[in-house]
């Protein structure tokens, strides 16, 4: 008679208790290779028929085997594990929840582990040690977030550590994915003066400086770009953060010379100056036009006024980012692959 799966057997694990693969087979009444190629590919994608997949999942779960996962990496040379880096320079962990869970879903589709690194900032030209995950490869690949900047010490020591890196939010002529930031500046800035607008400045909250990320230029950039096409005067209103920095807007907003509309930095930086704006009475967009940048969900709706915004893709972006690590992981350090453009969209709200 056939055995079955459900049938009851005495299965003698080995001396130190622990099942083995061959007591998964032997129940199962299967060959060990098709135990090992139905844990190895849970995705259902080895060719194994349904009935046979079921009996070793139920017979693993009978016997409470769980796999090896060190002795399948040491077979491999492949940990199934990616590193995610952020730079982190305070207690507070600034990151983009959208671009995070991108990567997580991304990395879930693959059946990768992830693990979260923080790397301390640049001091002068030396870069802290790296964290042992990265010391002793304990990751296939890094995906390296460079939101909020990543200096060029800890960037040297990263790469000497020979672990394949995928940039996000980091423009880099391979291996990275990133935002054409530039672009985006320039079609916001260009739509705020067809509506009319002539006095208008690009505003940042000493936040934007001070993250470290490129962006900050480019989007200036873009913006004085387009006025001077424009044959319109350009102007740049840099606050300082909290609470000092309300106080020099006050100043800015009640001058004789009140920009009709600001182009800023970041949605953050929009944010703020509508509350500055609501302490002194002034409407907008009646008053003062807004234009943010990055489009994070949610902030449209804490918005004392829904912005207009750019909105980046911050979700696909943590998903490519999410499949680029793990085909270099696949691949090695010396493997490059093209970097991946995306583009903000231009979304509508009641500030302009």
């Amino acid at each position: 008679m056939k055995k079955s799966a459900t049938s009851v057997e005495k299965i003698s694990p080995a001396k130190s208790g622990r099942v083995r693969m061959s007591d998964v087979a032997k129940l199962a009444g299967v060959s060990v290779m098709t135990v090992s190629g139905v844990f190895r590919d849970p995705g259902d994608t080895y060719p194994v028929a349904p009935e046979t997949r079921a009996r070793v999942l139920e017979a693993a779960q009978r016997l409470g085997y769980r796999p090896n996962g060190m002795a399948r990496a040491m077979r491999s040379q492949r940990m199934g594990n990616i590193g995610y880096v952020m730079v982190k320079e305070t207690r507070y962990l600034i990151v983009i929840p959208e671009m995070l869970a991108g990567v997580f879903n991304g990395l879930n589709n693959h059946d990768q582990h992830f693990t979260f690194i923080g790397v301390p900032p640049d001091q002068g030209n030396q870069a802290p040690t790296l964290p042992r995950a990265v010391r002793e490869h304990s990751v296939d690949a890094l995906i390296v977030d460079a939101t909020v900047g990543v200096g060029p010490a800890v960037r040297k020591r990263l790469e000497e550590s020979r672990v394949p890196i995928a940039n996000l939010n980091d423009k880099q002529v391979s291996n990275s994915v990133w935002v054409d930031d530039a672009a985006a500046a320039r079609i916001g800035t260009q739509y705020i003066l067809s509506k009319g607008y002539r006095r208008v400045a690009f505003l940042s909250f000493s936040l934007g400086l001070h993250n470290g990320h490129y962006s900050y230029e480019v989007r200036r950039g873009a913006y004085f770009a387009v006025m001077s096409e424009a044959g319109l005067p350009a102007r740049e209103v840099i606050i300082a953060d909290r609470p000092i920095g309300y106080q020099q807007l006050e100043a800015v907003l009640l001058s004789k010379d009140r920009p009709e509309a600001f182009v800023c930095y970041s949605d953050h930086d929009a944010m703020l100056a509508q509350r500055v704006t609501t302490r002194l009475g002034l409407k907008v967009p009646g008053d003062l036009a807004l234009l943010g940048f990055n489009g994070r969900l949610g902030n449209s709706e804490l918005s004392p006024v829904a912005l207009t915004t750019l909105a980046i893709p911050w979700y696909e972006m943590g998903l490519a980012a999410a499949e680029m690590a793990f085909k270099l992981g696949q691949t090695g350090p010396m493997a490059t692959l093209e970097s991946q453009r995306f583009e903000a969209t231009l979304v509508l709200g009641a500030s302009v």
